[in-house]
C-alpha cells in the first residue's frame, strides 16, 4: 500500500517511465437481506413453510427473495396469510422493486492535461477516440475505456501514461473521478491508485468514501520539475456549478485551471 503522508513524490521517466492510473469499485447488487432481516411478515411467512435454522437459511433469503420478485396480491389466499401480512409484503414488493431497478454505480477516470501557461490542452476520457496510425505522442496517455457497472476483477477503468513521451507542452496532468447517479459515499469500495508499472509498486492511493453528496473527486496531480514529474495527492471532493454552455467533463476542467493550476 502506498504511503500517502508524502505529499510531493518525485518520479525519474528513466526509472518509472510507465505508470497506472486505476480505479475500482464493486457492482451495485440488489441486497435481499435488508428487505427480509427483522421483518415479522417474512419470519411469519418462513415458518409456515418451515424454513428455519442451518441450511435453511439460505432457503429463506432464497425463498425470500422470490417472494418479493413475483408476488401479487391474490397470493395471500392462495398462501393462507391474512391481510395484515399480506399488506406489508406486497409494500416489500414494491420496496424491492424499486430498489432492483435503480441504475448501477458508473464512475469514469479522467486525466486534464495543461501547459505552462495554465491552458488546457486536452481531457483524456474513457472516451476518448484514438485515431488511425496513431504517434507516441498520441499514445502517451491513453485510457483504456468505459466500465459502466465496475464488473470484473482488478480495476475496472485505466489511464496509461508513458512518462517520456508525453508531449513537452503538457506541464500539468490532473487525475480526477468522477460517480453518475451516485454520491462517492454510496459507491461499494471505490479506490483510486497510481502505480508503477515495472514492478506493480502503489506510489499513491485513496479510497473513495465520499463527503456528502459529491460526485466528483481530484485525485492527484503530477507537474513537471525538469525532467522529472513531481506527484502530488490531493483527495479532495469538489462542487461545482455546472454551465449550462460547458459539458460536464469541460466545466470540471475549467474549475480545475481556476483553483488548482
Amino acid at each position: 500500500m502506498a504511503d500517502n503522508t508524502a505529499k510531493i513524490v518525485e518520479i525519474s521517466p528513466d526509472k518509472a517511465p510507465h505508470l497506472r492510473i486505476g480505479l475500482s469499485w464493486d457492482p451495485r447488487e440488489s441486497d435481499y437481506t435488508k428487505f427480509l432481516a427483522g421483518n415479522d411478515v417474512t419470519a411469519d411467512i418462513f415458518a409456515k413453510f418451515e424454513l428455519t435454522g442451518g441450511a435453511g437459511l439460505s432457503a429463506v433469503y432464497s425463498a425470500g427473495s422470490s417472494l418479493l420478485r413475483y408476488w401479487k396480491p391474490d397470493m395471500s389466499q392462495r398462501l393462507q396469510i391474512d391481510a395484515a401480512h399480506a399488506q406489508k409484503m406486497e409494500k416489500l414488493g414494491k420496496q424491492f422493486e424499486a430498489d432492483k431497478n435503480k441504475p448501477p454505480y458508473h464512475l469514469d477516470l479522467l486525466c486534464y492535461c495543461y501547459d505552462a501557461n495554465k491552458n488546457p490542452v486536452e481531457i483524456i476520457s474513457p472516451y476518448t477516440i484514438i485515431p488511425r496510425n496513431p504517434d507516441k505522442a498520441t499514445l502517451s496517455i491513453l485510457p483504456s475505456g468505459d466500465n459502466d457497472d465496475g464488473v470484473g476483477s482488478g480495476d475496472d477503468e485505466e489511464i496509461s501514461i508513458m512518462l517520456k513521451d508525453v508531449p513537452p507542452q503538457v506541464q500539468q496532468m490532473f487525475f480526477v473521478v468522477v460517480s453518475h447517479n451516485y454520491a462517492f459515499g454510496q459507491v461499494a469500495n471505490g479506490k483510486c491508485h497510481i502505480v508503477r508499472a515495472q514492478d506493480e509498486k502503489e506510489l499513491l492511493e485513496s479510497a473513495l468514501t465520499g463527503d456528502g453528496n459529491k460526485e466528483t473527486f481530484l485525485f492527484s496531480k503530477m507537474q513537471r520539475n525538469g525532467a522529472n514529474w513531481n506527484l502530488q495527492s490531493l483527495a479532495e471532493y469538489i462542487d461545482f456549478v455546472p454551465d449550462e454552455e460547458l459539458l460536464k467533463d469541460q466545466a470540471i476542467g475549467a474549475l480545475i485551471r481556476e483553483k488548482y493550476v
